[in-house]
């Protein structure tokens, strides 16, 4: 799992990419250790869980930065939410 997180929350952008590459790596990443994404989930840097197989995130679902899942044994997160780390 820290590798996955290590990945997701690297900040380089790739010679001749854009923004938008990098949040589309960044997802590509999240996919391998998040249980489920829905359509237009946003989940900002840095991130960090526990387990993420566990992590269940429904469509347009947005993370503040700097939010930690300790996800046992599952959380699911639902439509139009957003979760602020206050």
């Amino acid at each position: 799992m820290a590798q996955y997180m290590e990945l997701f929350n690297q900040v380089n952008i790739t010679p001749g990419g854009t923004t938008e590459d990098l949040q589309k790596n960044r997802m590509d990443i999240a996919k391998l250790f998040i249980g489920k994404i829905g359509v237009g989930v946003n989940i900002p840097t840095p991130f960090f869980v526990a387990n993420g197989f566990n992590l269940f995130l429904e469509d347009r679902v947005l993370l503040n930065r700097g939010y930690l899942f300790c996800t046992f044994p599952s959380l699911n997160r639902t439509n139009n939410s957003q979760y602020i780390n206050i």
